[in-house]
């Protein structure tokens, strides 16, 4: 199996949460879609090409745009 373990999420979670209560500017790259909602942005990318750029509530909403993507959400 590759990747981290989903239990283990939680504490990386946790500890990003910290660093941005702290200030700290996070940059996240991921295929692991629930990250989505710890963050304040997420940028869509097909093709190395921008699709979508907004709040997790907003891009969620953007249904051809994730299904372009390939994004279950």
């Amino acid at each position: 199996e590759y990747g981290v373990h989903p239990n283990k999420w939680w504490d990386i979670f946790n500890m990003l949460i910290k660093m941005r209560n702290e200030g700290k500017t996070i940059i996240m790259l991921t295929h692991y879609i629930e990250a989505a909602f710890y963050t304040d942005e997420i940028i869509v990318m097909k093709d190395g090409k921008i699709l979508a750029q907004d709040s997790p509530n907003k891009i969620k909403n953007q249904k051809e745009i994730l299904k372009e993507a390939r994004i279950e959400w």
